[in-house]
């Protein structure tokens, strides 16, 4: 087993499975120190990030997840690039529909080949649906992350107080840029 001493929040991030008595959940932002403690190590398995960042979305730099707004509706999901960070996803569990959920809080857990990474809200919202076909079959998530592969919707709660946080798709791509110089992002 690989060891990090740095990782999210300062905590040890280890290879292994849920049985290990070490095992935590990690925020899907965690994924980018994991993929940096992995290449750091072995250099010729870098993995440069290719995929598309489409403009009428608001993304959420710290926790890699793209949200649109209707009115006081919003659909929030996780970003190609976030789902890259993260590797194979084999499950998607959200809270129960109603559940109110702060700003930066979990909304729900994808479970990868190694971890369990929470799903963090850009803005407070309560639960209204899920993505039952996702549930099913979490492989949408990664084949149509800004279409099919929505992971809840919600009522906005404090849109005013929540929204400045949030990068248009240029700044989200220069993050993007300057997390992983040489990605190749498509509009």
């Amino acid at each position: 087993k690989r060891s990090h001493p740095g990782g999210a929040l300062g905590l040890q991030i280890r290879e292994g499975s849920p049985c290990d008595p070490w095992w935590v959940r990690l925020p899907l932002s965690s994924a980018i120190q994991c993929t940096r403690f992995t290449t750091a190590l072995s250099p010729m398995s870098e993995l440069i990030f290719r995929g598309r960042i489409p403009n009428g979305f608001l993304f959420d730099a710290d926790y890699n997840m793209w949200l649109q707004r209707a009115g006081d509706e919003v659909v929030v999901g996780a970003t190609s690039f976030g789902l890259f960070l993260a590797g194979t996803v084999i499950a998607f569990t959200p809270k129960p529909l109603g559940a109110q959920v702060a700003c930066t809080r979990g909304f729900g857990t994808v479970e990868c080949a190694k971890t369990v990474l929470a799903l963090h809200a850009p803005v407070a919202l309560q639960l209204t649906a899920s993505n039952e076909a996702a549930e099913t079959d979490p492989r949408i998530l990664l084949r149509d992350p800004y279409g099919e592969g929505w992971m809840v919707r919600g009522t906005a709660l404090d849109w005013a107080t929540d929204h400045p946080r949030l990068l248009d798709a240029q700044a989200y791509r220069a993050h993007i840029l300057a997390a992983m110089p040489g990605a190749v992002i498509e509009p």
